[in-house]
């Protein structure tokens, strides 16, 4: 496409490995086409005001985050035509965690460190269905990341956030961000600090509010901000560059959990 000069909007991941991201990069540059990467959560209202909330200090210095992904797959989901989803590569790190690793990397910064543990103990498959990680930021907040797609629960970012009505909705916090003067939750957005420095402490009353959000869809959201990127009137929200670092530490989750071994960025 690159090379009949068409403009590229793709689906993540960028590619199922970084050579084959960096060609396509360079495919985009050497023809003059813009290349946007269907990283779609980064036009979600709420992830924006997250992020402009966290990066604004708006919890003060980021300390910490936790991030739970715990949904169920049904047997249909690895039969037939999907049979390829039970085999190596078709597993949750790259097809449901790296929407978490971006929204982490969007919202918080880069990832400087990672250390993984990996499982496939419940079903058994050669492909993943657990995932446990520890990462530290470049702006020295600690992560933790918790994913599994074989338990029944209703935690995670497709079931809380209403963004694809295919999945059962429940109202439950899948992210937590710890900040040295507050904490906020997503999707809900409740903040909870302590209004006055003089009285802050765990012996005192904590205050409790919440960020005003309108709810728009991001894929609609995606398309008109494709739009104007064609145009020259924005750069790409989620550029090749950018998605290509996503694509890293993704792949970099797998290879911790196969060396059992940190992997450093």
């Amino acid at each position: 496409c690159a090379e009949k000069k068409l403009h590229l909007l793709v689906e993540k991941p960028i590619a199922s490995n970084l050579t084959d991201a960096d060609r396509l990069v360079e495919a985009a540059k050497k023809n003059g086409v813009h290349l946007l990467i269907g990283h779609h959560r980064r036009h979600n209202p709420f992830i924006e005001a997250l992020r402009e909330t966290i990066r604004g200090g708006g919890i003060g210095k980021l300390v910490g985050v936790t991030v739970l992904w715990a949904l169920y797959k049904p047997s249909d989901y690895f039969k037939g035509a999907f049979a390829w989803r039970a085999a190596k590569g078709g597993g949750p790190i790259l097809i449901n965690l790296i929407h978490e690793i971006d929204n982490l990397r969007y919202i918080c910064g880069d990832v400087k460190r990672l250390y993984a543990e990996v499982s496939n103990s419940a079903r058994k498959f050669p492909v993943e269905d657990t995932v446990s990680i520890s990462l530290r930021l470049e702006n020295d907040a600690l992560a933790t990341i918790f994913l599994t797609d074989t338990s029944p629960s209703n935690i995670g970012y497709e079931a809380n956030t209403l963004e694809n009505l295919f999945f059962y909705h429940s109202q439950k916090t899948c992210y937590y961000y710890f900040g040295t003067e507050g904490s906020i939750t997503f999707p809900q957005l409740r903040k909870l600090y302590y209004p006055e420095p003089a009285k802050a402490g765990w012996q005192f009353p904590i205050f409790e509010t919440g960020l005003k959000v309108d709810r728009e869809d991001p894929y609609t959201r995606q398309l008109r901000h494709f739009c104007r990127v064609i145009e020259g009137k924005e750069p790409p929200k989620a550029s090749g560059e950018d998605a290509r670092k996503t694509l890293e530490l993704t792949l970099g989750i797998q290879k911790s959990g196969e060396t059992g071994q940190p992997v450093v960025f």
